[in-house]
């Protein structure tokens, strides 16, 4: 029997982590970002993860963040932190401090530089839960971290009494399929989908949430996807996951080339949150000021998508 924790479900946002000019967490913007999404109906938040730069932060930014995420949510939704990493040893100690900060939750990648097998991925995933006293969340993106937890091995890990679930961030279709049916009857294991592009398809099937990254920009559409798929609403379902594709052209918005920069497809994002009166798009580090002809891409995408633009025309 697993421990009665807050349950991670629902739409589960992958916060953008806020700066200033001076590169510190703007905590006031994290209080604005968090209101919005709460307002808009979100079910969770889910701090330093990839979409908020964990790899580029210092632990006194990493544990500010933290903090005003917490702060700003007041309990009203669960708060996941990532504290993925390389050592063991650092990992389990940022659990011990997340629970204590007040997270509902950590989640983790699986080492991201030495291969492992998939029993040494079970112990890894196991002594981190063993860390406790709040769930873990095991997070799967195998084209980051060149190692991918196989269904098998994911079912290993459910019957852990400390593992909450998975988000799995994945864009292979059959493999979700798979686990979904695997976890059919799991209610005390979560499957959440990290990539946008089958948020629809798995929520159809069975998933018991996702944890998409343009839900930072635009919650209301997939907490629709979210009820839709809930309410079997297949016509409204057809619909957001047409406009789930559109918004997706966010990630290509400042590249030359296809998967050029991560930084810059997440600048991307920080920009129409600016452009929203959010926050600035200031990133952690591999930066530089966005040219006007980046401006006005952001622009245009957000006049072609309705989204709310309070700044206005960019100057020449």
């Amino acid at each position: 029997m697993k421990p009665d924790h807050a349950p991670i479900r629902g739409i589960v946002v992958p916060l953008i982590t806020p700066f200033n000019e001076a590169g510190e967490v703007d905590e006031p913007a994290v209080e604005r970002l968090v209101a919005f999404l709460i307002d808009a109906g979100v079910h969770g938040l889910f701090a330093l993860g990839s979409s908020g730069e964990f790899v580029s932060l210092n632990a006194r930014k990493k544990q500010r963040m933290v903090s005003a995420v917490i702060r700003a949510a007041a309990g009203r939704v669960p708060v996941c932190v990532g504290v993925s990493g390389n050592c063991l040893e650092d990992i389990r100690e940022e659990t011990r401090w997340a629970a204590r900060a007040g997270a509902n939750a950590v989640a983790a990648l699986p080492p991201f530089y030495f291969r492992c097998s998939q029993t040494e991925l079970v112990r890894f995933f196991s002594a981190i839960a063993e860390a406790g006293p709040v769930p873990l969340l095991i997070y799967n993106m195998p084209f980051r971290t060149n190692n991918n937890l196989e269904p098998e091995t994911v079912e290993r890990l459910a019957d852990h009494p400390n593992i909450a679930g998975i988000k799995d961030t994945v864009a292979d279709m059959a493999r979700t399929l798979d686990l979904l049916g695997r976890l059919r009857d799991r209610e005390d294991f979560a499957y959440l989908h990290g990539n946008e592009l089958l948020t629809v398809p798995s929520l159809l099937f069975g998933a018991k949430g996702a944890v998409p990254a343009i839900a930072n920009f635009a919650p209301e559409v997939m907490v629709g996807a979210w009820e839709a798929a809930r309410a079997g609403d297949v016509e409204r379902l057809k619909h957001l996951n047409s406009r789930i594709q559109r918004l997706m052209r966010v990630w290509s918005l400042l590249e030359a080339r296809p998967n050029e920069s991560t930084t810059l497809r997440l600048q991307a994002i920080k920009m129409v949150l600016e452009r929203m009166g959010i926050c600035r798009s200031y990133m952690a580090q591999l930066e530089e000021p966005p040219s006007l002809e980046r401006l006005r891409k952001v622009q245009e995408f957000m006049q072609a998508e309705g989204l709310p633009d309070r700044v206005g025309e960019p100057e020449a």
